[in-house]
């Protein structure tokens, strides 16, 4: 049985969609690695609310996805006052590709998953002063 070219083009259609949906996920996952610096080094780096303290400097690996989601960073160390950060979550330039493939269940595999989105700024140097004795 000889196949026509219709009956050969939606096969490739529907595993185009399927291999192109979620590409931001595909390509950035749905975590992001955030560089923490603070000077002096060896403070304290809490992420509140997550449960995550490391002592600087550091890599946080920090989840992305939908709801987009702000994280605060405290930074502690004896003999100085704390110091703070804020890592924003914004749409990820990933997301254009399902947009301009209008591929509805890319977007939302990308939405959930967090690949839609990319953690601003990707690296924060915190400078900390020393407190009154």
């Amino acid at each position: 049985m000889i196949w026509s070219t219709r009956a050969k083009t939606w096969p490739c259609i529907i595993f185009a969609l399927l291999f192109l949906s979620g590409c931001a996920t595909i390509m950035q996952g749905d975590s992001q690695e955030i560089q923490i610096n603070t000077i002096p080094e060896g403070a304290s780096v809490h992420v509140q609310g997550e449960g995550i303290t490391a002592v600087a400097p550091t890599k946080l690996i920090l989840k992305r996805g939908y709801p987009m989601k702000e994280y605060s960073i405290l930074v502690e160390k004896e003999g100085y006052k704390p110091g703070y950060a804020t890592i924003k979550q914004r749409p990820s330039a990933w997301l254009w590709g399902d947009i301009i493939w209008a591929i509805i269940p890319g977007i939302a595999v990308d939405m959930i998953t967090g690949g839609a989105f990319v953690l601003t700024p990707q690296e924060i140097s915190i400078q900390l002063e020393e407190s009154a004795k």
